[in-house]
C-alpha cells in the first residue's frame, strides 16, 4: 500500500448491538413519529363504523338460503368474509 493512503488510526469494525427486539423497536419508532398526533376515538370515515346491523342482516339472509357467493356480491365483501360472519354469529 503507498504510504500516502497508511493512516494510523485503528481499525474499527461496526458492531450491531441489538437492545430491541423488533416489536419493541416498532413500538418505539412509531411513538416517535406519531407523538404529537391527538388520538380520535371517533371512526374517520362511515366505512368504519361497526357492522353490526350489515352482519345480522348477512345472518338473516343466509338462514333464508341466499348463498355465500350472492351475499358476497350484494354487500361487497369476499366469500371468506361472509363465511366468517355467518360461524361468528352462530355461536
Amino acid at each position: 500500500m503507498p504510504e500516502a493512503l497508511k493512516c494510523d488510526l485503528p481499525h474499527r469494525s461496526i458492531e450491531i448491538i441489538s437492545r430491541f427486539d423488533i416489536v419493541s423497536a416498532t413500538q418505539i419508532i412509531l411513538s416517535e413519529l406519531y407523538r404529537d398526533m391527538a388520538v380520535s376515538t371517533q371512526p374517520k370515515n362511515r366505512s368504519t363504523l361497526p357492522k353490526t346491523h350489515r352482519n345480522k342482516r348477512i345472518c338473516e339472509r343466509y338462514a333464508d338460503g341466499e348463498s355465500y357467493s350472492v351475499l358476497a356480491c350484494v354487500y361487497g365483501i369476499s366469500e371468506q368474509r361472509v363465511a366468517q360472519i355467518v360461524k361468528q354469529h352462530s355461536k
